[in-house]
């Protein structure tokens, strides 16, 4: 074991290979098809639970860098495992079929190994050893060698992406501000002479030629308040992705954001803020939200009102504009004042902590 291991240090730079994050334990509504095609490796270890029967503890490692953990005791979690998952009924060792991007190893009776087909055609291991399952931490450095966080290259923000503003008004014939791609959003926007500045937690798929649910939703609201003539939607962190809980670490996005968000302020002084980023915001895994969030605060302070929209959550989080409070029917509710300095003390961020 120590000879293959080393022979993957050897292939791959581990000295900047980050520790294994904390795991984030997925509920039956937060597995999809789609969060399970990123997949490249799981871990699944059998137990017997007195009340429960035989169950297992499956550790998927994703490409992005992030572990989930599923516990498929329960009914409801293994039945969805299995639609989104197929490949996780093979019980018996199984060669790569055609057409099949997954191997299965049954080490033992307590222990199932699946490898994606990215994992073992990069492992250097001779084809003859190939027969026998990786352990975890040799997985873990090749996700990281794999994994595209490290190819992204972001977008250089300069003024020429500032005039871009310009050219997306006269494009879509409204006025229309977005800086992004693919990868990352730093903001898309209808600026108008009373404009609201809103802070989701990152950006989805929305772009100025096509809206999503999310930004729909934020115009329907303040249709409701006119008060506010212009919307500008920002984020913690730019990643694009539907998927909050796949998101990443990346210095340079956070940097870029900084940047971004002084000209947006200079140049649409907003009235207000609205604090819209849910509670993926508290996930052990995504401190680096947290410190976002300090370090925003700390450029704009109280110089305009933070509010939010609704109520709450339980754990005092600002609600996403997707997020309703179920004991509220009416669709129709107000701005109130949010305390964000008091918010980041209580969560451990003060100006003593940097």
């Amino acid at each position: 074991m120590k000879y293959r291991k080393d022979r993957i240090m050897m292939r791959y730079d581990t000295r900047n290979c980050p520790p294994e994050p904390e795991p984030i334990r997925l509920t039956a509504g937060k597995m999809t098809a789609k969060l399970f095609a990123g997949m490249r490796y799981v871990w699944a270890c059998c137990y017997n639970e007195a009340n429960y029967g035989w169950g297992y503890d499956y550790k998927f490692y994703h490409i992005n860098r992030n572990i989930y953990l599923v516990d498929a005791c329960d009914k409801k979690i293994t039945k969805k495992l299995q639609k989104v998952f197929p490949i996780i009924d093979a019980w018996k060792d199984r060669r790569l079929l055609d057409g099949e991007p997954w191997k299965v190893f049954t080490p033992d009776a307590c222990l199932r190994v699946y490898e994606h087909k990215d994992i073992f055609d990069h492992a250097p291991l001779m084809k003859k050893e190939r027969n026998i399952e990786l352990m975890q931490d040799e997985a873990w450095y090749i996700i990281c060698a794999l994994s595209p966080v490290k190819d992204i290259q972001p977008l250089e923000i300069n003024k020429h992406v500032f005039e871009h503003w310009e050219y997306v008004a006269k494009q879509t014939g409204k006025p229309c501000i977005y800086v992004g791609n693919e990868n990352e959003r730093y903001v898309l926007g209808e600026p108008g002479k009373r404009n609201i500045l809103i802070f989701g937690i990152n950006p989805s798929t929305a772009t100025y030629e096509k809206y999503d649910r999310t930004i729909n939703r934020v115009r329907r609201i303040l249709q409701e308040h006119p008060t506010y003539d212009g919307w500008l939607m920002v984020n913690l962190h730019p990643q694009a992705t539907p998927y909050p809980e796949n998101l990443v670490e990346y210095a340079q996005w956070h940097d870029n954001n900084l940047d971004v968000l002084h000209k947006v302020w200079f140049d649409f002084r907003p009235e207000a803020i609205w604090c819209a980023w849910g509670g993926h915001i508290a996930e052990q895994s995504k401190s680096f939200l947290f410190h976002a969030l300090f370090e925003i605060y700390e450029m704009f302070r109280d110089t305009r009102p933070w509010l939010y929209y609704g109520t709450l959550t339980k754990d005092g989080h600002p609600r996403h504009p997707l997020q309703r409070d179920p004991k509220h029917a009416s669709p129709m509710q107000e701005f109130s004042r949010f305390d964000v300095e008091t918010y980041l003390l209580r969560h451990g961020y003060g100006r003593n902590r940097f």
